[in-house]
């Protein structure tokens, strides 16, 4: 069990030294994020070590890898000593490291085109309009409230331990 972290630790890295190596996308030109834009807008290039061009830009960035690296770690630690929730909770913070590094060093691609790099999909022409936006601002503002409020009923109505009495004195249990 405590080689699983060792062993993430050692291909976290890994990618990320084989990822400085590879070619990566940069968005050389692409309207103003606040107007309306499609893919057909916008310039894109691949350059080399394009895809660490955000961490370079951005020093702070580099905190997400270490968060999963120190995740990582404390969950080694953390299953070494038998202290099984605090290895959860640090499996927990190295995913938010990894998906984060991920999140970081794609920004602002969401879904890098191979095919045409001019044809990838960016944070700015990949949203909504602003109605839209609106329009769900709102179904949110009325329907999580709800969802969180029937979650929290069910969870009541169901609470307590299941027991062998219990369902057999009980006339609705199958």
């Amino acid at each position: 069990m405590i080689y699983a972290p060792l062993l993430a630790i050692l291909l976290f890295a890994a990618g990320g030294l084989w990822l400085q190596s590879m070619p990566g996308y940069r968005l050389d030109f692409a309207p103003a994020p606040s107007t309306p834009q499609t893919p057909l807008q916008q310039t894109v290039s691949l350059v080399a070590g394009g895809w660490l061009a955000n961490y370079a830009a951005q020093p702070v960035l580099w905190l997400v890898p270490a968060l999963g690296f120190i995740g990582m770690a404390g969950a080694a630690a953390a299953a070494g000593a038998g202290r099984g929730l605090l290895a959860w909770w640090s499996g927990a913070l190295a995913w938010i490291g990894v998906i984060g590094t991920a999140g970081a060093a794609l920004f602002p691609f969401l879904l890098p085109s191979s095919l045409d790099p001019s044809q990838s999909l960016t944070v700015w022409n990949s949203s909504s309009s602003a109605l839209t936006l609106q329009w769900m601002l709102g179904f949110t503002l009325v329907f999580i409230p709800l969802v969180v409020w029937y979650t929290s009923w069910a969870f009541w109505v169901m609470r307590g331990k299941v027991s062998e009495q219990r369902i057999a004195h009980d006339d609705h249990a199958y």
